[in-house]
C-alpha cells in the first residue's frame, strides 16, 4: 500500500524486505527519505535507523509502527530520539501517510528517491 500509494502521488520508490537491505540501499544510492518499520525481520528499526543516521545524517527518516506503546518503551518515541523526523502509528490511512511523507520533505523538492 505505501509503495503504492508514493508511486501513485509520483514519487520514485524502492522497496526493500529487511533492515539490511535497506541500509546497503542506502549506501548505495543517496535517498531523500527513508520510511522504516519498527519490527522488520533480521534487524528492528530502531538499529536500521541509527546505522541509516550514520551513514547518511541528512536522510530524512520517518518512523512507522503497529506495535503497541508500553510503559517500558515507545518505539516511536524512541526513534524521534534517535533522529527520525517524524513518527506514523498504524493504523493510518494512505491520505495521512502520503501527507505526512510531504510534510516531512523539503517545499522545493520536486522529486525525491524514497525508500520504502
Amino acid at each position: 500500500m505505501l509503495s503504492r500509494t508514493l508511486s501513485q502521488a509520483g514519487f520514485e520508490v524502492f522497496t526493500v524486505a529487511s533492515g539490511d537491505e535497506g541500509t546497503r540501499l542506502c549506501r548505495q544510492q543517496s535517498m531523500d527519505l527513508v520510511i522504516v518499520d519498527m519490527i522488520m525481520p533480521e534487524k528492528d528499526g530502531l538499529e536500521t535507523l541509527m546505522e541509516i543516521r550514520r551513514g547518511s545524517p541528512k536522510c530524512r527518516i520517518i518512523a512507522m509502527s503497529g506495535a503497541p506503546r508500553t510503559n517500558v518503551m515507545d518505539p516511536l518515541s524512541v526513534a524521534l530520539k534517535l533522529g527520525a523526523v517524524a513518527s506514523l502509528a498504524k493504523p493510518f490511512t494512505p491520505h495521512e501517510f502520503l501527507q505526512y511523507v510531504t510534510d516531512c520533505l523539503p517545499r522545493s523538492k520536486k522529486e525525491f528517491r524514497a525508500a520504502a
